[in-house]
């Protein structure tokens, strides 16, 4: 009952005070003929803010009611943005038990924007209500985990000003999340230069780091470590600490490399795998060249759906390694701290289907198409939990090449990046057909693939000044076109029509957009002519070689290159 008068004795102080809110009053009228099980229900089921709680550092506890007979959660919260210094309210809610379906809905209380947000302890972003009317509003997560989190509420226009009240609810499940074990450390024990001699890392816990130091010197080109993977298939492995270039490549039992990390200079590197077998899997550490450098390496079996969360940025994305043709990469990760990254590589030019989807649900498949060998990069985010998955790829200069989606049922995802040879498209090779000297009469190359390379012979006789060409990109694309005139390839020289025959491509409605003899730099003694587009809509187009006098015949090979962007 101590507790309960000091409660009240605050109760009363926050009510009488020059920032009084509304429903105060009676509440201090009343708190005296509260018994103690009637205070506890107003204490806990409605909290009013006490100032300063402007930071994290200042946010008031929150507490919640967790009825005995029921999983569920819930708390009210109510206070004021507005008076000087005043622009944001934090609390912190610490959680004993895992809760799923957490929602916090602002009501119909508040007379001008205010937002909100959801953050973890270290002030990460995990869900927005940002208010464009003054109607209720809702936050929500569809899991999160025991711990710290804060419930932010602030302006949304510098002079927002309003009471505000909001509920929170949610759903307990399981027992309160276990610790994380520290790691376990050791030394590498020479010899293990080989695979035979290759040092045991012992029985890894699910998601505990076990870390070994060592180095590699003249004397010692490379170190090799032994791991057993359980029936969970994930591992993720770790070199850091370098002071020169090493590299890391992963064996299984039969001696077969799944994954090398070759960065350069002194960079990290990471091999991320899952969908493995139970079973034994090797190490090797080796030096780049003459590089000798201590080093720190860390193994972790992750658990089901877990991956590393420090790759939350394209400069920190988690290596997935190499993709073979007929090969993939696969990660399964969460969105807690924000969106994720990862990057793989590719030695030749592939086709590709993107795969993303809750690793419990029915994922979302996507083509690409006609790309270039390099690296790769993967982000997936979200703008609203419950809504869908967004995965982009980009190119290794940060250039978004595809946005796809996934249906989402929680925070965690799985992404894969299926790889297939491009099959060389088939040139395509024609003549001209007479009479083509119109738009309305051009000849058709038939629609192109990016890729593909089409040819025309063709010849202006002494009597005409065209040839029209029709082209159709099935895709934006990038385009070239070569005009080269036969006299001049064959040893001949070029006759005088030859030198003033040119090149123009138009598009669909006749209007030039690419024109040869505009090239002011271009010799025309010589026998090629060309234009350029570096970015084409996919639709019609038309190629229209001409010149101003007749008289003499010019015979010209006709090339047209797109490719895909």
């Amino acid at each position: 009952m101590t507790v309960l008068s000091h409660i009240c004795s605050s109760l009363k102080s926050l009510c009488a005070g020059n920032r009084r809110r509304r429903g105060g009053m009676g509440l201090w009228r009343s708190s005296d003929a509260l018994e103690s099980r009637q205070l506890m229900t107003v204490v806990m089921a409605g909290f009013m803010e006490v100032e300063p709680n402007n930071s994290m550092a200042q946010a008031n506890e929150m507490v919640t009611i967790e009825p005995t007979l029921s999983s569920g959660i819930s708390a009210n919260l109510a206070g004021h943005i507005g008076h000087a210094g005043d622009n944001q309210d934090l609390f912190r809610l610490n959680l004993s038990e895992n809760v799923i379906n957490a929602r916090v809905i602002f009501n119909h209380s508040i007379r001008q924007n205010l937002n909100m947000q959801l953050m973890n302890e270290s002030g990460s972003v995990i869900s927005s209500a940002n208010r464009l009317s003054f109607g209720s509003k809702m936050l929500q997560a569809a899991s999160l985990p025991a711990g710290t989190y804060y419930i932010r509420v602030f302006r949304s226009t510098s002079t927002a000003a309003s009471q505000w009240s909001a509920t929170l609810t949610g759903t307990r499940v399981g027992a309160p999340a276990a610790a994380p074990e520290s790691p376990s450390s050791g030394i590498d024990v020479e010899p293990n230069n080989s695979r035979a001699l290759a040092g045991s890392l012992g029985t890894l816990t699910p998601d505990v780091s076990t870390v070994v130091r060592g180095s590699l010197t003249g004397s010692d080109p490379e170190d090799w470590y032994r791991v057993p993977v359980d029936s969970s298939g994930a591992l993720t492995i770790q070199l850091t600490g370098m002071t020169a270039d090493l590299d890391l490549e992963v064996q299984d039992s039969n001696g077969a490399t799944l994954r090398t990390s070759s960065n350069g200079s002194n960079d990290n590197e990471t091999i991320a795998l899952t969908g493995l077998s139970a079973g034994d899997y090797f190490i090797r550490i080796k030096r780049f060249l003459r590089a000798s450098s201590n080093y720190t390496l860390t193994a972790v079996a992750n658990s089901s759906a877990s991956t590393p969360g420090t790759n939350t940025s394209m400069e920190t994305a988690l290596n997935l390694g190499s993709a073979a043709a007929g090969g993939s990469v696969t990660a399964n990760g969460n969105l807690y701290g924000g969106a994720k990254w990862y990057r793989f590589q590719t030695g030749s030019s592939w086709n590709g289907t993107l795969t993303l989807g809750s690793v419990t649900g029915t994922p979302s498949q996507q083509s690409v198409r006609n790309l270039p060998a390099g690296t790769y990069y993967v982000s997936i985010s979200s703008n609203l939990i419950g809504s869908n998955f967004i995965g982009q790829l980009y190119n290794s200069t940060g250039e978004s090449l595809q946005t796809f989606t996934g249906a989402q049922s929680g925070e965690t995802f799985r992404v894969a990046v299926a790889v297939q040879n491009v099959t060389p498209p088939t040139p395509v090779i024609l003549s001209e057909q007479e009479s083509n000297d119109s738009r309305w009469t051009a000849t058709a190359f038939g629609a192109l693939t990016a890729g593909t390379t089409a040819a025309a012979r063709g010849s202006l006789s002494s009597r005409e000044t065209d040839d029209w060409f029709k082209i159709t990109l099935d895709g934006r694309s990038s385009l070239t076109v070569e005009l080269s005139m036969e006299n001049g390839s064959r040893g001949s020289t070029m006759n005088r029509l030859d030198r003033i025959t040119h090149l123009q491509l138009a598009d669909q409605f006749g209007n030039v957009i690419a024109d040869s003899s505009r090239n002011s730099t271009m010799a025309y003694r010589n026998n090629l002519r060309s234009v350029t587009k570096s970015s084409l809509a996919a639709g019609t187009y038309y190629l229209r070689v001409f010149r101003s006098s007749t008289g003499m015949a010019s015979p010209y090979r006709l090339t047209v290159t797109p490719q895909a962007l």
